[in-house]
């Protein structure tokens, strides 16, 4: 088995799947890319989190050049298409605007539509819930300015106690998550919205959290490749242009690979590049963008030194750096790795041309507004179809887990109290700021402004 080689891409690569080029749209991606220099090249593969849509905010981000910029669906519908309206006027380069749809009370869009998680839509038994609910976060989410959906999962909900992956997966049982996982991307693509597969190599059998430690993927491989290498395989054909590489091992394969091997197995997906070079785009054969899981988690910044890390996420592979902790910290990281040689001059192009044949692929290229009218809300957003579509889900997800005591059905005359008791907090616990160690201001330490930080007011 060999290792596809990191060079600059052919034309060929960007007229074929996924990103389907036309000339003009290949003659687009070549031009501009021959137009930029190294710094750039270097803005063009960083995606920070944008918590800030204040003009001042967006204009800094927009004069960076930044590859992209990822927002949230939990925002103000009028603030979400204004920054969007704003970005692509003020970006020389059309940005990728990403978001997390992934549905449940965490992550619907706020001005629309609530809907249940992806394993609520399995236990529907009906393939085409998944269709409606990547449907449904595309039009919603496309109406304010998103053009990407970190979704869906594609992992395998094997291990009860894996609560960071759990009601987020469709399944434990790999056929029914490939169908739904397909299903899912389908509705996604139909209606304009670009999907990404996570977390590669697949989670759900470690009961720890990539959030707070580097998780292990321990199947062998005969067992990996007839499941997440067959749902992977699926959406590849399905036409995936996105997938996002886990803080997650998969020792098998290098032992697979022995003397061949060039990480060890106890580097995650997200550092490693027989898993992205070899496993991901040399045996399934992946010719899309691969982009990092959040690069501020532990299971990535356990693996050593920040300023040896980030370069080498990209040289593994990778092509976007999701989430620096500080944008021209980790810029000037990857920098100071091309001049160490710790990132080639090769990948980077590699991973530049890939970002812009994906924007290309989005039609972005043919530049203008590509936000929908106004007009268009009644359609796309907190429609009565997608309303119907989300109570469908919610009746006939119901499933009984146990009932020993024979409590069910309830009724006002057998049970005239019922006691519901519900954590205030449900969300994992959150890491704390790198400067005031405050766990309520960790989100401004991501941003590219100190002086949101608590310690500098």
């Amino acid at each position: 088995m060999t290792i596809a080689p990191a060079n600059n891409l052919t034309n060929a690569h960007l007229m074929a799947a996924p990103f389907h080029l036309d000339a003009e749209a290949v003659d687009w991606v070549r031009r501009t890319h021959a137009g930029m220099e190294t710094e750039a090249k270097l803005a063009q593969i960083v995606i920070p989190a944008c918590r800030d849509l204040s003009e001042d905010a967006l204009d800094a981000l927009a004069a960076r050049g930044l590859g992209g910029m990822h927002r949230f669906p939990s925002y103000a519908e009028a603030d979400l298409r204004r920054s969007a309206r704003h970005l692509f006027a003020q970006c020389a380069i059309p940005p990728l605007l990403t978001g997390d749809i992934e549905m449940s009370e965490k992550a619907s869009v706020k001005a629309g539509t609530p809907f249940p998680n992806q394993m609520a839509v399995a236990a529907t038994g009906e393939t085409q819930n998944a269709w409606r609910m990547g449907a449904l976060a595309a039009r919603e989410a496309g109406f304010l300015g998103f053009g990407i959906s970190w979704t869906p999962v594609a992992d395998l909900a094997l291990n009860f106690r894996s609560n960071v992956v759990n009601t987020r997966a469709f399944s434990a049982g790999v056929q029914q998550t490939l169908d739904y996982v397909t299903a899912y991307i389908e509705g996604m693509h139909d209606n304009g919205m670009v999907a990404c597969v996570k977390h590669f190599p697949g989670d759900g059998l470690d009961e720890r959290d990539q959030h707070f430690v580097t998780t292990h993927n321990s199947m062998q491989m005969p067992e990996w490749r007839a499941s997440f290498g067959r749902i992977y395989e699926a959406a590849i054909a399905r036409d995936a242009r996105l997938i996002m590489a886990g803080h997650i091992t998969l020792a098998a394969y290098a032992a697979e690979r022995g003397e061949a091997e060039l990480a060890g197995p106890e580097q995650p997906a997200s550092l490693n590049a027989d898993l992205l070079q070899g496993l991901l785009r040399g045996e399934l054969g992946f010719n899309g963008v691969i982009v990092s899981d959040a690069t501020g988690m532990v299971g990535f910044t356990a693996r050593g030194a920040r300023a040896d890390l980030v370069p080498r996420c990209i040289e593994s592979g990778r092509d976007l750096l999701l989430f620096p902790q500080e944008i021209e910290e980790d810029i000037g990281f990857l920098r100071a790795g091309l001049e160490t040689g710790a990132l080639s001059q090769q990948r980077l192009d590699e991973a530049v041309l890939r970002v812009l044949a994906l924007k290309a692929s989005m039609g972005l290229h043919r530049g203008g507004d590509p936000l929908p009218s106004e007009a268009a809300r009644g359609l796309m957003l907190g429609t009565e179809e997608h309303g119907e579509w989300s109570r469908g889900v919610s009746e006939q997800a119901l499933t009984l887990v146990k009932d020993r005591q024979n409590l069910l059905p309830l009724s006002p005359e057998r049970h005239r109290r019922i006691l519901l008791a519900e954590l205030p907090e449900r969300t994992a616990p959150r890491p704390r700021c790198r400067r005031c160690r405050s766990p309520g201001c960790w989100k401004t330490a991501a941003s590219s402004s100190p002086a949101q930080c608590r310690a500098n007011p």
